[in-house]
């Protein structure tokens, strides 16, 4: 037994049941006495061939003494196999392969490169480039400098104002120190007189040339000497030139805020270029891109010839444009490089883009083939008889089968369409179906193999093709006919007897109106007459209750016709309303005797509840008025009550009755029960006009007539 093989696994010799375990691991590494290891050596192996090591790796021989571990390392997905594509690598339009698990790939979307692209920016979006610009897109996967250049304050970025712009209370915009902004506001102030321009002197302060003048605000922008012998400085001497006038190279005069006898010349001198204005900028100093300032004339201009045409400063390696490789051209890559844009050659092997890729369709059943190096064809045979483009094996039409012929099965292939014989043996398409309906009552027929005819013996008399039971029209029942009851079958028809026993149909039906009033009757069993008596007094065909102009209401009215089949009773005259009662007298007065007239009346059951009439009187001197009534005879099972309303300008008292009052007017009433006579009795002063109300209290009224009695 090999003991050092045993120690090295760390089997304890006293520990027997682990022995077995031991001599198996012992054998796996050791040869066999005279036997040589796994790699053909005699020496014992650490380990067997093929034992997993490292991250990915297995032991391997190493000659044929020694083991050593063969690991590739983990794949770039973290795990041991083999890839199907490097990660990363393009699969398709803004495709590409990316770890799925640790052993697998998936084609996935690559990241907007920010541009709307996939592909890598040649330079970091934002990033500061040239003088004053960034890096923004250009096109889907490049980038250019975006590089407006210095501004006229020789700074980057837009100005916030328009240099020279109004600002503040009386200054201007000019270049800042570019700390917090680009441009600052240049302002004096408002002056002592509220405005913008420069006084000539103090306001309060002494002018003129007594000295005894104070200088004013005359408006806004000037001020005005209350001495009016002095200059326009505000001085006693005259002034050699015009406050304002131009002086020196480039100033105007202005007066001498402490002397008004003197003025002085403010006078910035000329600039840089020569010229009086303020200029945007320092000659020599930068701008633009890669441009500085040079005077044209008086004035400042940009000169940026040095700029290259990628928007940098520095020299290109080669011109933007040129061509390099087989089919490119140098394009920018940033401002201050250049890079050879070469989509290589095309399909036929030139540069220019071709209309069509070579191989792929055209025309009907041809391929794009190139012509040349940078142009492409269509060679197309042409459709087959179906359409398609593979070669038929019979031609479409040729004949088949019984009656058939070939036809084309989708656009490559034809197949055998054969109906077979008709049903009269032939190969025509017969226009009907044999035996089917034709003609009247016919039907279709073989006439040879190739046509058919209709065999049709017609109608019967009800237009169907059965025979009928019985003729139509023949008689039948009590008075009936035979009659078609659909085109194959006859019923009898019989309506009976008439209304007037006989088969005959009537003119009228028996009762029904005829004529004004009248209805028809039978004559005789076939035949009807209108029995017609006419129209009625008031023009219609019922029976009146009353002859119209018959007297009613006791006398009092006549019938007369309430539409055509009624009458009611119509008064002679209308005394129910005190607007039109009945006029007894109007020439009475208070010497008249206690009865100075009588009236009767009626009234009548139904029609008339009350009945008034008047009277008119006057006041004589030396008399007494006294209007008095009294109604009498009172029908028996009547109840009348009589009331009397004077209408003039006295007051009333009653002597006889109870007060009452009627449309305005005072008067008396006397209500006696029953047949019991009414007795009223009027105090009034002066003359007027005197209302007496006959009315029924209780009772249906009567044709026996009352008494009326009245006296002033």
């Amino acid at each position: 037994m090999n003991l050092p093989c045993l120690r090295t696994h760390g089997f304890r010799l006293l520990t027997l049941i682990w022995l077995p375990l031991a001599l198996a691991a012992c054998a796996k590494g050791s040869p066999s006495a005279g036997e040589p290891n796994e790699c053909g050596g005699s020496t014992l192996l650490e380990g067997a061939v093929g034992d997993a090591c490292g991250a990915c790796g297995v032991l391997a021989c190493d000659g044929t003494e020694a083991l050593a571990c063969q690991d590739p390392g983990q794949n770039a997905c973290g795990g041991c196999g083999a890839l199907e594509h490097p990660v990363g690598e393009v699969c398709g339009d803004c495709l590409a392969w990316a770890c799925d698990g640790a052993d697998t790939v998936a084609c996935v979307p690559m990241p907007d490169n920010g541009c709307g692209g996939c592909g890598l920016l040649p330079e970091t979006l934002g990033d500061p480039c040239g003088t004053c610009g960034v890096f923004v897109c250009n096109g889907e996967d490049d980038t250019r400098c975006d590089d407006q250049g210095m501004n006229v304050c020789g700074r980057c970025g837009e100005l916030e104002h328009e240099l020279g712009a109004a600002c503040g209370e009386c200054g201007e915009w000019v270049c800042g120190d570019g700390v917090d902004s680009n441009t600052d506001c240049d302002d004096p102030g408002y002056n002592e007189c509220g405005g913008c321009a420069r006084l000539p002197g103090v306001l309060g302060g002494t002018c003129g040339c007594t000295g005894a003048g104070q200088w004013i605000c005359d408006g806004e922008n000037a001020l005005s000497c209350t001495d009016t012998t002095s200059n326009a400085c505000g001085g006693c001497d005259t002034l050699p030139a015009a406050p304002g006038g131009p002086c020196g190279t480039c100033g105007e005069w202005a007066c001498d805020p402490q002397d008004g006898d003197v003025l002085v010349c403010d006078d910035p001198g000329l600039n840089a270029c020569g010229g009086c204005g303020t200029l945007p900028g320092t000659v020599g100093g930068a701008c633009g891109v890669c441009g500085e300032w040079e005077c044209n004339g008086t004035s400042l201009v940009c000169d940026e010839s040095g700029a290259n045409g990628c928007g940098g400063c520095v020299g290109l390696p080669h011109t933007p444009g040129d061509p390099c490789g087989l089919c490119g051209t140098y394009v920018c890559d940033g401002i201050a490089n250049v890079r050879c844009s070469d989509p290589g050659q095309n399909a036929c092997g030139g540069c220019s883009a071709l209309a069509s890729t070579p191989g792929t369709t055209c025309g009907s059943c041809g391929i794009v083939v190139c012509i040349g190096a940078n142009a492409v064809t269509c060679s197309d045979p042409g459709t087959n008889g179906c359409g398609g483009c593979s070669t038929l094996p019979f031609t479409p039409g040729s004949l088949c089968g019984s009656c058939g012929s070939y036809q084309c099965n989708g656009t490559d292939a034809v197949t055998c369409v054969d109906p077979g014989t008709n049903a009269c043996g032939g190969c025509s398409t017969l226009p009907y179906i044999l035996g089917g309906a034709c003609g009247s009552c016919g039907t279709w027929q073989c006439n040879g193999s190739e046509a058919l005819t209709c065999n049709d013996p017609g109608t019967n008399a009800c237009g169907g093709c059965s025979v009928l039971a019985y003729a139509p029209g023949s008689t039948c029942g009590t008075c009936g006919t035979y009659q078609c009851n659909g085109a194959n079958a006859v019923t009898c028809v019989d309506p009976g007897l008439n209304a007037c026993g006989g088969c005959s149909v009537l003119a009228y039906a028996p009762g029904s109106a005829c004529g004004s009033c009248g209805t028809w009757q039978c004559n005789g069993s076939n035949a009807v007459t209108c029995n017609d008596p006419g129209y009625n007094a008031c023009g219609g065909c019922s029976a009146l209750s009353n002859a119209p102009g018959s007297s009613c209401a006791c006398g009092e009215g006549a019938y007369t016709c309430s539409g055509a089949n009624s009458v009611t009773c119509t008064m002679s005259g209308y005394d129910d309303v005190y607007t039109s009662a009945i006029n007894i007298g109007s020439n009475f007065d208070d010497a008249d005797n206690w009865i100075a007239a009588t009236r009767y009346g009626t009234l009548t059951p139904t029609i008339d509840n009350e009945d008034w009439f008047r009277a008119t009187f006057s006041d004589e001197l030396w008399h007494i008025v006294e209007v008095e009534a009294r109604l009498d005879n009172i029908p028996s099972g009547q109840d009348y009550d009589l009331c009397v309303y004077y209408s003039g300008s006295s007051s009333v008292s009653c002597d006889a009755g109870n007060p009452s009052t009627w449309a305005g007017m005072n008067g008396c009433c006397s209500t006696n029960s029953g047949t019991a006579a009414e007795h009223v009795f009027l105090d009034v002063n002066e003359g007027g006009t005197v209302f007496y109300r006959v009315y029924r209290w209780s009772g249906t009224g009567s044709c026996s007539q009352y008494r009326l009695n009245i006296g002033f």
